[in-house]
């Protein structure tokens, strides 16, 4: 199993969601903690069998939805902390709820 964005790893008994890749590195964040990331080996992780984050495109941005609402920006890498009457996360939960399997 390929270790994409959006997919669940394990990191020294912490799960953490993958948000990118670099210099053959994998990047990863605990999107429950904070904006902290780590670069880390794919050697060095276990792949969990979580439902992966949906990638959603808003306004030539992507970003990662969680299905508890949680979004991340892959551009930056970081937690979006907007407030729940935020026009652009009220958007990207919309669109990536319309993709959710049913």
């Amino acid at each position: 199993m390929a270790i994409k964005a959006g997919s669940y790893v394990e990191y020294k008994g912490t799960t953490y969601m993958v948000v990118g890749h670099a210099n053959g590195l994998v990047k990863i964040i605990n999107p429950l903690v904070g904006n902290a990331k780590r670069q880390v080996k794919p050697c060095n992780l276990v792949i969990l069998s979580f439902t992966p984050a949906l990638t959603i495109s808003l306004k030539g941005a992507e970003y990662l939805v969680t299905t508890k609402g949680i979004i991340i920006s892959l551009t930056t890498g970081r937690l979006m902390k907007w407030a729940d009457d935020n026009g652009n996360r009220i958007t990207l939960l919309a669109l990536a709820k319309a993709r959710q399997p049913k």
